[in-house]
């Protein structure tokens, strides 16, 4: 997989970013309708790797209504079950990183976990100071609440994907 591969998907992972917390969920489908199919098109196995987008980004999603459940946030928009559909699709989105512009951080979970603690928060911090998310905690209580969910998330989604990926 190409380094300019890489980073176009890190490039239109962030595009979807700002289209799902600030363009909420008409912008988030564009993106989503836009580079998913892109994304699983020049990936070498589809199906295999919609299976497992599908699977990490359902362990995101289970963890964000799990922090809606608890009152840490809640989130506004048009939603399907408890969550807006702008988030799911950002998960979607997520997912389809872990194999492309986070791949080098597989077999290196310690780094995945300090990063993850960092920047998983850092990501609901700006969404929050968007507007996309609403908390009674300042933004820096939330993330510091889920930085060590964010700890064992991100090298367990990379674990995930790389098993499936290679069994």
């Amino acid at each position: 997989m190409s380094t300019q591969r890489k980073l176009l998907n890190a490039i239109a992972f962030q595009g979807g970013w700002f289209a799902c917390v600030i363009g909420g969920t008409a912008w988030a489908l564009a993106a989503a309708a836009i580079f998913l199919p892109i994304h699983l098109a020049l990936c070498g196995t589809p199906r295999r790797e919609a299976a497992l987008m599908l699977i990490c980004a359902g362990i995101g999603v289970t963890l964000d209504m799990t922090w809606q459940y608890a009152g840490l946030l809640s989130f506004g928009g048009a939603a399907i079950g408890p969550l807006p559909v702008w988030l799911l699709m950002l998960w979607l989105l997520f997912a389809a990183t872990l194999g492309q512009s986070l791949s080098w951080l597989h077999g290196r979970l310690r780094l995945a976990a300090l990063l993850g603690a960092v920047f998983g928060p850092a990501s609901y911090y700006a969404g929050l100071a968007l507007g996309a998310a609403q908390s009674g905690l300042a933004h820096w209580q939330v993330a510091l609440a889920m930085a060590p969910a964010w700890m064992a998330l991100l090298p367990l989604l990379l674990w995930i994907h790389k098993r499936g990926i290679d069994p």
